[in-house]
């Protein structure tokens, strides 16, 4: 597999410090005379050394460097437009020649070799790598820029702000001709890739917060929670208040066993959105796993008064409040249930008469 050029990202401005102490003065040991007269006259501040600036010659070449990015970024722009038409038309041909469309994701996660799934692997991997090449290209154009970076400080404004558009350009298109990569993986169910290109952009974009997201979406599905944690951790650091990703911070918890980090991180979800019931749901069986009863049943009561004639979820609800030992509540929602249904869907819905019938064996004069 291709190994993606690290790029070069843009320096961020450096603020210059310059220090504006007096010196001391120095007694000779004379007497000195009173009064306001007498006051020795204050040392002059040393003025600060101003940063060299850029020479005419200098900016003409910074000029000339960023008016060529811009020419190439064009042409590059046309080309990727083109590829984008290429890669389309490859991908319908290739699909042509695939006997059933809709068991492909199947045979290609099986590798399997029927002559219609192998030719549409290969097109698909040729046409990732034309993406690879595009990009590629971008990051060219960005080494070509290192004489910026390195006059940067001595900059104008003017030129500062042309130079961080240019690299804001190059890298946005760098990223999308890598998602388009990663995309194309993605359809060939090869996950390993499809990380590997990920990596490859936070390698560049750091900061980039929907990547981080899919990164740990994507250690998640192969099964390694301990690394998504870190990335959802990641994204805590930066976001705090993000309230989904508390709410995965809370689910790999969770799966990691636990409970007690889960259980604080969906109450901190809970103070961003309380009106949401998943959540609310999420942080009573919390409660639950951790045997605290009390505010589990505590949570679902809040989540009853939400979601009343919503079957489905007054089913779910009433098997919280089995599990959480609150039985009289579990029988009397999932009476409501069956009381809502049609005969014909409670004649057919066999878990809810099992529900019914466990909860009044179990509760005495039922």
């Amino acid at each position: 597999m291709k190994v993606w050029p690290a790029g070069w990202l843009l320096a961020a401005a450096v603020c210059l410090a310059f220090g504006t102490g007096a010196a001391a003065g120095v007694e000779t040991g004379a007497e000195k005379p009173n009064g306001p007269e007498a006051a020795e006259p204050a040392p002059e501040a040393k003025k600060p050394a101003k940063p060299r600036s850029i020479s005419e010659a200098e900016r003409s070449r910074v000029e000339k460097q960023l008016a060529d990015a811009g020419e190439k970024l064009t042409a590059l722009q046309g080309e990727e437009l083109e590829l984008s038409l290429k890669v389309l038309k490859a991908e319908s041909n290739a699909l042509d020649h695939v006997e059933d469309r809709d068991k492909l994701k199947n045979a290609l996660t099986k590798r399997l070799t029927s002559q219609g799934v192998v030719d549409y692997r290969n097109v698909m991997l040729a046409c990732a790598q034309q993406w690879q090449m595009m990009e590629s290209k971008y990051a060219a154009v960005r080494r070509s820029l290192r004489y910026l970076d390195q006059k940067r400080e001595e900059m104008p404004e003017d030129l500062k702000s042309s130079a961080e558009e240019v690299a804001a350009r190059i890298l946005k298109n760098r990223r999308s001709c890598m998602e388009k990569v990663a995309a194309i993986y993605d359809k060939l169910m090869d996950d390993k890739r499809v990380l590997a290109t990920y990596v490859a952009i936070y390698q560049i974009l750091p900061d980039d917060l929907a990547n981080l997201n899919r990164m740990a979406a994507l250690y998640q599905k192969m099964g390694d929670h301990k690394q998504t944690l870190a990335l959802y951790t990641d994204i805590y650091r930066r976001s705090p208040k993000d309230f989904e990703n508390l709410r995965n911070m809370a689910a790999t918890y969770e799966k990691l066993g636990d409970y007690k980090k889960a259980l604080e991180k969906y109450k901190e979800a809970d103070e961003q959105r309380r009106e949401d019931i998943t959540n609310t749901a999420d942080l009573g069986n919390m409660y639950a796993k951790l045997g605290n009863y009390q505010q589990a049943v505590a949570a679902y009561d809040k989540v009853a008064k939400k979601i009343s004639g919503n079957i489905g979820w007054e089913k779910k609800l009433a098997g919280l409040y089995e599990e959480a030992g609150a039985q009289q509540k579990a029988l009397a929602l999932y009476l409501k249930v069956s009381d809502a249904l049609a005969p014909e869907q409670r004649e057919t819905d066999k878990n809810l008469k099992q529900a019914i019938d466990r909860l009044k064996r179990k509760l005495p004069g039922q």
